[in-house]
């Protein structure tokens, strides 16, 4: 921590993130919102009727492998 309260790094590594795109393709528990593509698992908590189209938020992690993984999607009202 610098005198000024301020904290230097080399580097900020991200975990959690939430897009919101369209939704361009669902393949089994593969998607892609907007060119970003992610894993759909058993956790994830999904709005019903989400169709390729649709304008969706979509939160994702990234794991320890660097595999995105979505916690929820939604449509965007």
């Amino acid at each position: 921590i610098q005198p000024d309260g301020w904290v230097k790094a080399e580097t900020i590594t991200l975990r959690r993130y939430q897009i919101l795109g369209v939704l361009q393709q669902v393949n089994g528990q593969r998607w892609v919102v907007d060119d970003t593509s992610f894993q759909i698992t058993d956790q994830t908590l999904i709005e019903d009727d989400l169709d390729p189209g649709d304008v969706v938020t979509v939160l994702l992690e990234v794991d320890e492998n660097g595999v995105w993984l979505a916690l929820a999607a939604v449509v965007d009202r």
